[in-house]
């Protein structure tokens, strides 16, 4: 199965209503085939927080002074569910690709060119950061 097949069926199974989630983070590179699935980052409104959290998704707060998030296994594969986001240097706007998100086969997604910058503009970037700015670059230049 590819990323964007095991991503897709992922998100029909976890049955999110579209206009109230926006994947982000690697799943933006998955949907495109750009690389594997390690875990899935959706942002949520703080109603579906809400709702998933009274559901048995597990709440986690890796930091003191960062929102907490949603966790859940589908497919052997770790969903995280945000309804904030804390960055100290750039803010990704995920509240405005919730109302304008980049529709790919039904689902709402973060448009690739807003994770690029996103990544490029971290002020730590992990290695897994650093891989995935090679591969959009790739991506974008196998497509000129």
């Amino acid at each position: 199965m590819s990323p964007r097949e095991q991503l897709l069926s992922i998100l029909e199974q976890l049955e999110l209503p579209s206009n109230q989630f926006v994947v982000f983070g690697g799943g933006v590179l998955a949907v495109r085939d750009i690389r594997q699935i390690g875990d899935v980052d959706i942002f949520v409104k703080k109603a579906l927080y809400n709702k998933l959290s009274k559901e048995g998704w597990i709440e986690k707060r890796p930091h003191p002074h960062d929102p907490p998030f949603l966790e859940k296994y589908v497919d052997d594969k770790k969903i995280n569910v945000f309804y904030d986001w804390t960055s100290r240097k750039w803010e990704p706007g995920l509240k405005r690709f919730l109302k304008y998100p980049e529709i790919i086969e039904g689902y709402p997604f973060v448009p690739l060119e807003a994770m690029y910058e996103w990544k490029t503009r971290l002020e730590y970037q992990r290695k897994k950061d650093i891989r995935d700015i090679r591969l959009i670059e790739q991506h974008a230049n196998a497509l000129t």
